[in-house]
């Protein structure tokens, strides 16, 4: 009876189960979390308010192939080989092509699912269609165009009893625009009138609006071949300061949707044993140095992104990390906060959050040709973005680019590169490095 007893109490503890949901297209400083004014995330501060919440994340790049590439491997863009390529697989209903993700690194799902778990992933995001490659160790992986069955297939798969430890990935594309006018939102439903084409729209909206309810679509393209985000950023789309308010009061307003999503994510998850992680895989320009978007290049306001875990009884509730991270370490932290061992490769422990980051802060992104071709040169080369201290720099492979003071311009709008040409010289070469290393598929 004594060893019966003994052996009972030596089995190891059941593993947790462990929801990660990327709030698509998230920009951090658009968060209460993050202090902003309006409180556009309740839901997320309450997963803060019993977790850490990590004050300065860099996503790995400014679009969604890359930056899940590297939340999925733990590898950096250049270093995973995911990314925008005339000569890449196409993606399906558009002119985008993609080369594929590195088939010898291991994925985040696939140590998951060697340690016994079940392996789930819903997204609304075309991009992480599994048949891309990214998905590469769930079990089961469904990426729809239908926001509502995304919820449904999650919520679903939390209410299941199961025998084994669950590892749920949910990507919700709500932020990503279009945006939509909110009208249970004071500050999106004030703008109606502005974004219905069936009532006193905004001129210079009007291409831009849908036929059947009030919103902004302006990644849409009209007759001479560019959409509206294209326009904007050559200067052939003039959008008024007080309206590109409007439009950041319209995106404000989806992240008030995605707060309700992630809440009843949350209601769903309940009191079960595990962890919560919250991130994005990248921000949005809202009319900074004229652009309205993503992807193409890299600045603090597609780069800055939040991230929050909560995992009750093993993480202090209300912590806060200042210190710059990279969010690509996020999936080693949340093995290893799982208490599963991985000794070599991007999500091994010593790339765990729990640890401190040592090095420089990168990013990476690649042009995109038709911004070459429609819009300007500079838009079809590679960018880095590196931060070190007191500095950060956007850098391209022609030695292009700007130097920023973090500590006196937190939002990078002074090129100071001029005046610092030493430290300038310093970040190329870091970047030319990167350039020089990387992976060909």
């Amino acid at each position: 009876m004594l060893l019966m007893w003994l052996a009972c109490i030596s089995d190891p503890p059941p593993k947790p189960d462990v929801l990660l949901v990327v709030l698509d297209t998230v920009r951090a400083d658009r968060l209460s979390s993050y202090g902003y004014a309006r409180a556009t995330d309740t839901q997320l501060v309450e997963i803060a308010n019993a977790g850490v919440l990590f004050e300065d994340v860099t996503a790995p790049s400014s679009w969604t192939w890359p930056s899940h590439a590297s939340l999925f491997t733990g590898a950096q863009p250049w270093e995973h080989a995911a990314h925008r390529s005339k000569d890449g697989v196409a993606i399906e209903g558009s002119d985008w092509s993609v080369s594929l993700m590195r088939e010898d690194i291991p994925t985040l799902a696939e140590s998951f699912s060697k340690a016994g778990y079940e392996t789930l992933a819903y997204s609304t995001n075309s991009l992480l269609d599994p048949e891309l490659g990214l998905m590469r160790g769930f079990s089961e992986s469904v990426a729809t165009s239908d926001e509502a069955k995304t919820m449904a297939l999650a919520q679903a798969a939390l209410e299941r009893d199961r025998d084994k430890p669950l590892f749920l990935f949910v990507n919700l594309m709500t932020a990503h625009a279009p945006y939509l006018v909110a009208e249970f939102v004071p500050w999106s439903a004030q703008h109606k009138r502005d974004f219905d084409i069936r009532d006193q729209p905004l001129d210079w909206a009007k291409p831009f609006l849908f036929t059947e309810y009030p919103g902004l679509n302006l990644p849409y393209y009209v007759d001479s071949g560019l959409n509206g985000e294209m326009l904007y950023t050559k200067g052939e789309l003039s959008i008024p300061s007080e309206d590109l308010i409007k439009v950041g009061d319209l995106y404000d307003g989806e992240l008030m949707r995605l707060n309700q999503m992630l809440r009843t994510l949350i209601l769903r998850w309940g009191n079960r044993r595990g962890m919560v992680a919250v991130t994005s895989d990248h921000g949005e320009y809202l009319g900074e140095k004229h652009r309205i978007g993503h992807g193409v290049d890299l600045d603090p306001s597609v780069l800055s992104v939040p991230l929050v875990i909560a995992y009750p009884g093993v993480i202090e509730p209300g912590t806060r990390r200042t210190e710059p991270v990279e969010m690509r370490r996020l999936g080693a932290t949340l093995l290893d906060l799982a208490d599963i061992p991985v000794k070599e490769g991007f999500l091994s422990s010593s790339y765990s959050l729990r640890r401190p980051q040592e090095g420089s802060v990168e990013a990476g992104v690649w042009g995109f040709r038709d911004w070459e071709t429609s819009v300007g040169p500079q838009y079809g080369v590679r960018r880095r973005w590196i931060r070190e201290g007191q500095w950060a720099a956007a850098i391209d492979e022609t030695g292009r680019g700007e130097l920023y003071n973090t500590t006196l311009d937190p939002l990078c709008t002074r090129n100071v590169a001029s005046n610092h040409a030493d430290v300038y010289q310093r970040f190329v070469q870091t970047a030319q490095q990167s350039f020089s290393a990387e992976y060909e598929n």
